[in-house]
């Protein structure tokens, strides 16, 4: 899926979750260990979704061969939008920049790295 629209970019997310008839899901993975994770990209690139989520479908046609199988899927109306993380320990609460609109149906992951040591999940 690429999400035109939001300035000269276009936007890829990461991970597009569908079951037969819609997407039911959108994910933006970072990784980013040893430092404070970048996400303001990701979050804006969610409010876009959910503010279009009208016009904008997801494709599965491929590039090469037969496509009997491509279709459309329309973003579900309760489509999840999910910031996953693995960072160094940061005091971020993606929930505070998120548009109230779309808070009931954004969550965000972090594992926070430590040295020598199992990253915090929170």
């Amino acid at each position: 899926m690429s999400v035109p629209g939001l300035g000269k970019q276009v936007r890829y997310p990461d991970l597009v979750v569908c079951n037969s008839r819609e997407v039911i899901g959108i994910i933006e993975l970072k990784y980013q260990p040893r430092a404070r994770p970048k996400w303001q990209k990701d979050v804006d690139t969610f409010h876009f979704l959910a503010t279009h989520r009208e016009t904008i479908s997801i494709s599965n046609s491929r590039f090469r061969g037969v496509a009997a199988d491509a279709r459309f899927y329309p973003l579900a109306s309760n489509v999840l939008f999910v910031w996953a993380g693995v960072h160094a320990p940061c005091d971020l609460m993606l929930k505070e920049h998120v548009d109230p609109k779309l808070a009931p149906h954004f969550m965000a992951l972090h594992a926070e790295t430590q040295l020598s040591g199992v990253p915090n999940l929170r």
